[in-house]
C-alpha cells in the first residue's frame, strides 16, 4: 500500500494540478464524444454496402491519395488504441474502435467491421446516434 499512499500524498500536495488534469480530461472526453457523433452522423447510410476504391486519384495522380491513405491509417491506429484503452477507462470504447477500423486499410477490414456492426448492442448504439441527428440507419449486409 506504499504506492497508494504516495499517490494520495501527491494529490494532496498538488490540488491545482489535479484540478487542471481533471478539467482537461473531462474536456477532452466531451470533445472526443462529439467528434465520434459527428463522424457517425456524416457517414453515408450505405457506407458498408458500396465499395470505395481510391488507390489512384483523378488523372492518374498517386501522391495525394497515398498521403491521404497514410494519414487515415495513422488516425485509425490512434483511434483503435484509444478505443482499446476506453474499454477499461471512461469513454465509448467499442464505437471508437469501430471508427478507427473504418479509417484503416488492412486485409479483412470489411469482415472485421461487419462482425462488430452485426453485434446488436453496437448497432443499436449507432442507430440511436444517427436517429437523433435525423439520419437513416446504417445498412449492414447480412453476409
Amino acid at each position: 500500500m506504499v504506492s497508494l499512499s504516495l499517490v494520495l500524498g501527491w494529490i494532496q500536495q498538488h490540488p491545482a494540478m489535479v484540478t487542471l488534469i481533471t478539467i482537461g480530461s473531462v474536456g477532452l472526453a466531451l470533445l472526443y464524444a462529439s467528434l465520434v457523433i459527428v463522424a457517425l452522423t456524416r457517414m453515408p447510410a450505405d457506407y458498408f454496402v458500396t465499395r470505395r476504391d481510391s488507390a489512384v486519384g483523378p488523372q492518374g495522380h498517386w501522391v495525394r491519395p497515398l498521403m491521404g491513405a497514410l494519414a487515415r491509417n495513422i488516425a485509425g491506429w490512434i483511434l483503435l488504441l484509444l478505443g482499446l484503452a476506453m474499454l477499461v477507462l471512461p469513454g465509448q470504447g467499442i464505437l471508437t474502435m469501430l471508427m478507427g477500423l473504418a479509417l484503416m486499410d488492412f486485409p479483412g477490414k470489411r469482415w472485421c467491421l461487419l462482425y462488430m456492426l452485426r453485434n446488436r448492442l453496437v448497432n443499436r448504439a449507432i442507430d440511436r446516434v444517427r436517429s437523433k441527428a435525423s439520419k437513416p440507419r446504417l445498412i449492414v449486409p447480412r453476409e
